[in-house]
């Protein structure tokens, strides 16, 4: 092929991408600049990796390193987790790990810009899972424990100190309690737990309610999320939206 040639054909191929791209949103995934191309293909940049490590540990004080492992990162999404790959095209951003907080990992992304990170989520989870426990203590007569694990992508920009109840207006997560029985008073349960909860249950956020046996519930802790998947067996399960605007409104159904 003549070099005349080449360049032409590189011309027009230049031409072609600039014309998808001008026909098209440039925005994206997290990124002010893309290039979408036929059949559902992307040219756009990397998540910027050394930028986000060096953010975290000016942000916390400590050492962060990209996250390699395999360990508690599934495949897919579910409201807690993304896989590295999903979350590095879909919202710029990498996974990262610290000494400091062992056997866990953390999200962080240069989302449009602006760098959004959960770890603080995770400093703060505790208390603000007893905030919520003793808002609950007056209706459930069963034993029970809430987690309050948070979703992979924080909306929010948290300090790197949030409190409980920071967390628990700002903070993205699933609502789960775990209620120690067979789910006989379910009904009744949810009508005094959606109440208790109602500063916190909101248009953004999922609840859900797990019956489960002895054996089950007491091995549930906050520290190990194999514990408390969304695969955790269960008597009965209830989950849904809830908000209040003019009215309260639920979107809630229950399951064996």
């Amino acid at each position: 092929m003549s070099k005349k040639k080449a360049l032409s054909y590189i011309s027009a191929a230049v031409t072609c991408i600039m014309f998808v791209g001008c026909t098209s949103d440039m925005s994206g995934n997290g990124r002010n600049f893309r290039v979408p191309l036929p059949e559902g293909l992307m040219i756009q940049a990397p998540p910027p990796k050394d930028k986000l490590i060096s953010f975290m540990n000016e942000k916390y004080g400590i050492k962060f390193k990209q996250y390699k492992g395999t360990e508690f990162s599934e495949i897919g999404q579910t409201g807690s987790h993304i896989s590295a790959y999903d979350f590095g095209k879909n919202y710029n951003g990498i996974i990262v790990s610290t000494e400091e907080y062992p056997d866990h990992y953390f999200f962080v992304c240069d989302y449009y810009g602006v760098v959004h990170d959960d770890y603080g989520c995770h400093l703060a989870e505790s208390e603000a899972e007893q905030i919520v426990e003793a808002q609950l203590s007056e209706v459930i007569n069963d034993d029970y424990k809430v987690i309050l694990h948070p979703d992979f992508f924080q909306g929010y920009s948290f300090s790197e100190k949030p409190t409980g109840m920071d967390y628990l207006e700002n903070g993205d997560y699933i609502i789960r309690i775990y209620i120690s029985g067979n789910g006989d008073n379910a009904e009744a349960d949810f009508d005094a737990i959606s109440k208790a909860v109602a500063p916190y249950w909101d248009e953004d956020r999922r609840m859900r309610i797990y019956y489960v046996c002895d054996s089950d519930f007491n091995t549930i802790s906050a520290d190990d999320y194999s514990s408390y998947s969304d695969f955790t067996d269960y008597n009965k399960i209830g989950m849904g939206w809830g908000w209040t605007e003019e009215e309260t409104i639920y979107l809630w159904e229950w399951s064996e």
